[in-house]
C-alpha cells in the first residue's frame, strides 16, 4: 500500500505557486491515530507545494482525513536554495486514491521559479500537545497531533515539474488559403517559453516561438471551416490544448487582378498612344498588354499605371485598343474596348516641290531607307547659321562663317560616302568657279541592331561669301554629287537579308535660292 501510495501521480489544483511531499513509510511518533510525514516523499508542482501523508492507527492499519483546527503558517519553513518563502495560507485536499492517506496543500508568498532548485520544508508542531481539536497543528479530525519533521533534517526535492497552464482561446484572422492565428496566454502557473498551434481539420501546425504573438498556417484549402487549438510549452513539457478557437472559412487565393478600365487613346501618324486605366482592388498589377483590333498589333507598359505606343498602324483605319493587366500569377480578362480613333498618314517629301502642308524636318524619321531621293532641291537659309533641308534622310548645314556641311541618315545601311560641292558663280565682273570635296563620312561598322541615326563629315566646306550672295539672289546654284558605298548594318555584308545584292546609292542634290511662292 505505501508503495503505491509513493508511486501515484499528484496534480495540484491551487492557483498560487507550491510543493508536493508524497507519503512515505515514516517512525510512528505516537500510539494515537495522528498523522505521520515522510523525509523522502516531497514533490513540487508549477503552480505550489503540497504534502501527502497518512495516518498511523493500531495494528499499521492506515485510514482517515485531516482534521481540527489548521495550523499556524508560522509554523512552516520552505526554502528555495537557501531563501525562505512564507507560506501564507494552508489548506487540506481530499483524500488520496486508496482512501488511507490525506493530501495538504501549501500556499506561497512567491513562485518557485527556477528549474531544478533545492526545496526543503519543515513544521514545528505545538510545544504542548493536546487531544482536542482546537489545537493549533497538524492534527486528525479526533484531535491527534502530528509531531514536528523536518527538523533538524528538513524535507527536500528538487524542483523539476514545470510545465504550462492551458492557453485562453485563440483568435483568428482568415487570408487566401492562409490563417493567421493569435495565441491567449494561459493565466497563472509557469509561463509558456512557445506555442504550437493546430488546425481542425488537416492537423497543419504552426508555432509561436515566445510567451505571446501569431503565427500563420499556409497551404489551407478555400472554403473550407477550420478551428485552431494552442498548446503552451516550456523546456520540460507541454500543457493541454485550448480550448478551439471560432470557426472561420478561409478564402481563395488571389491568381490575377481585376479587369482593368477603358483606356484613352492619342493617334499619331500611322501610330497610336494608349494609357491605361488600373483596376480597382488588390493585387496591383505590376504590367499591361495593349492590343489594337483590327490587326491584333500589341505594346507593353511596365509598372502599375503609364502609356505606350503602337506603330506601324494603317493610316485612315479606325482602330480600338484594350488592355490586359498583368501579375506574376496570372492576367486579368481583357478590359472594354477605347472609343474608336482612326490614325493618321505619315507625312513626307515626295517631289523636288514642297507638298502643301509639308515642311522637311530632321524631327521626323522617313519610313524607310531610300534607294534614291524624289526630292532633290533645298533652299540656302536667308541668314547664317541655318539649315538646308532636302529630306527627312539627306541635308545641309551651314554655319556663321558659310561652312557647309552635308548631312545624312542612315537605318538598316552603313558604308562610307564620298561628296564633293561645285559651283559657278559671279564675283563682280569675274566668273569663278568652286568645288570642295568632303573626307569620306559614315561608318562601316556592323551594328546589333538597325536604327535611324546620322552621319556629317568632320570638315566642313567652306562657301565664299559672293557665292551665297550669288545664290541667295538666284543667280548661281550649288550642286553636290557623290557616291554611298552601302552595305547591310547588322550583318556588313553588300547583300540584303533577302539575298539581294546591294549596289552603291548615287547622290545628286541642289540648293538654290527659296522661291517667293514658298513660304
Amino acid at each position: 500500500m505505501l508503495k503505491s501510495l509513493a508511486s501515484r501521480s499528484l496534480v495540484a489544483t491551487l492557483v498560487a505557486t507550491m510543493v508536493v511531499i508524497a507519503p512515505l513509510p515514516t517512525n510512528v511518533v505516537s500510539a494515537t491515530a495522528a498523522p505521520l510525514f515522510s523525509t523522502t516523499g516531497l514533490y513540487t508542482s508549477s503552480n505550489g507545494l503540497t504534502i501527502d501523508g497518512f495516518i498511523n492507527a493500531a495494528g499499521n492499519s492506515y485510514g482517515g482525513s485531516l482534521g481540527g483546527t489548521k495550523p499556524d503558517v508560522a509554523s512552516f519553513t520552505v526554502l528555495e536554495a537557501g531563501q525562505r518563502i512564507p507560506v501564507t495560507s494552508v489548506q487540506y485536499g481530499p483524500a488520496c486514491d486508496i482512501g488511507s492517506c490525506y493530501m495538504m496543500n501549501l500556499t506561497l508568498s512567491s513562485r518557485i521559479s527556477s528549474r531544478d532548485s533545492s526545496i526543503t520544508v519543515s513544521y514545528t508542531a505545538p510545544t504542548s500537545p493536546d487531544a482536542g481539536t482546537t489545537n493549533a497543528a497538524i492534527q486528525s479530525p479526533t484531535g491527534a497531533d502530528a509531531a514536528s519533521f523536518g527538523v533538524p533534517t528538513p524535507l527536500s526535492v528538487t524542483n523539476n515539474v514545470r510545465i504550462p497552464n492551458f492557453p485562453g482561446v485563440p483568435t483568428v484572422a482568415v487570408g487566401e488559403e492562409e490563417a493567421t492565428i493569435t495565441v491567449t496566454p494561459p493565466t497563472g502557473g509557469q509561463a509558456p517559453t512557445s506555442y504550437e498551434v493546430t488546425s481542425s481539420p488537416g492537423g497543419k501546425t504552426c508555432t509561436v516561438a515566445s510567451a505571446t504573438g501569431s503565427c500563420t498556417i499556409t497551404g489551407l484549402a478555400a472554403g473550407t471551416a477550420y478551428t485552431f487549438t494552442t498548446v503552451a510549452k516550456t523546456s520540460s513539457g507541454s500543457s493541454s490544448a485550448s480550448i478551439p478557437s471560432a470557426s472561420v472559412t478561409v478564402l481563395p487565393k488571389v491568381t490575377a487582378p481585376n479587369t482593368p478600365g477603358i483606356p484613352t487613346v492619342v493617334v499619331g501618324e500611322e501610330e497610336a498612344t494608349i494609357t491605361v486605366t488600373a483596376p480597382t482592388g488588390s493585387p496591383t498589377p505590376t504590367s499591361y498588354e495593349v492590343t489594337a483590333t483590327p490587326g491584333g498589333a500589341t505594346c507593353t507598359v511596365t509598372g502599375a499605371s503609364g502609356a505606350c505606343t503602337i506603330k506601324g498602324l494603317r493610316a485612315g483605319t479606325a482602330y480600338t485598343f484594350a488592355t490586359v493587366a498583368k501579375i506574376s500569377s496570372g492576367n486579368s480578362p481583357a478590359s472594354v474596348p477605347s472609343a474608336s480613333v482612326t490614325v493618321l498618314p505619315k507625312t513626307s517629301a515626295t517631289t523636288d516641290a514642297v507638298p502643301a502642308g509639308y515642311t522637311p524636318s530632321w524631327d521626323k524619321e522617313p519610313l524607310t531607307d531610300s534607294e534614291t531621293d524624289a526630292n532633290t532641291v533645298g533652299y540656302i537659309p536667308a541668314t547664317a547659321p541655318g539649315n538646308i533641308i532636302i529630306t527627312d534622310e539627306f541635308g545641309f548645314t551651314l554655319d556663321s562663317k558659310n561652312g557647309i556641311k552635308p548631312k545624312i541618315r542612315m537605318k538598316n545601311y552603313s558604308g562610307k560616302i564620298k561628296l564633293s560641292l561645285s559651283a559657278t558663280y559671279k564675283d563682280g565682273a569675274k566668273t569663278k568657279k568652286y568645288k570642295c570635296a568632303f573626307a569620306p563620312f559614315g561608318s562601316t561598322k556592323k551594328a546589333k541592331s538597325a536604327k535611324w541615326k546620322w552621319h556629317t563629315p568632320k570638315k566642313a566646306c567652306i562657301l565664299p561669301t559672293p557665292l551665297v550672295t550669288a545664290i541667295r539672289a538666284n543667280t548661281a546654284t550649288l550642286s553636290a554629287s557623290g557616291t554611298w558605298k552601302r552595305q547591310w548594318l547588322t550583318t556588313g555584308k553588300k547583300v540584303r537579308t533577302d539575298k539581294t545584292k546591294i549596289s552603291p546609292r548615287k547622290l545628286k542634290y541642289t540648293v538654290k535660292a527659296k522661291p517667293a511662292a514658298v513660304k
